[in-house]
């Protein structure tokens, strides 16, 4: 049965889980929203959700339990001055990420699996005052509700 039973909470409880499986990451700072103000950098920030429930025709996984499947966008953020080292840092990061995620696939019990499906790297605006490699990252995760008594 998952952690967290209060649909309320669920999705903050989800966000708070992926930094804290992120967070033995040597050398990233993982933030649970986009802060406003200055970042540690390289960072790494849970972003917006998409939220999907199993339509009233599909079948649950578990009887009296509804599925939630969420997309989760990351954001991995690496300060950039033109120096190669900064992109293998950038790459070791999506790789540590991926791992940490998969090493902890149920989040500390909020999902019934999680994944990180996508990362797709490139630079930010280039009249932005910092240049960053911006890594935009997707997570999925299938979190099991039970339907409400």
């Amino acid at each position: 049965m998952p952690t967290t039973l209060n649909h309320a909470d669920k999705l903050g409880a989800v966000a708070a889980a992926i930094v804290t499986a992120l967070s033995g990451i040597e050398g990233l700072t993982a933030y649970d929203h986009e802060p406003a103000g200055e970042l540690a950098y390289p960072a790494l920030t849970v972003g917006a959700v998409t939220l999907e429930r199993v339509s009233l025709e599909e079948p649950e996984h578990h009887l009296g339990v509804d599925d939630w499947l969420q997309t989760w966008s990351l954001t991995l953020m690496v300060l950039y001055d033109g120096d190669e080292s900064q992109w293998a840092t950038a790459r070791r990061l999506i790789g540590e990420v991926a791992r940490a995620i998969d090493f902890d696939p149920h989040l500390g019990g909020e999902a019934r699996e999680a994944r990180l499906v996508s990362a797709e790297a490139g630079y930010n605006d280039p009249d932005s005052p910092r240049r960053m490699i911006v890594v935009e990252c997707e997570v999925e995760v299938l979190s099991l509700m039970p339907d409400p008594v």
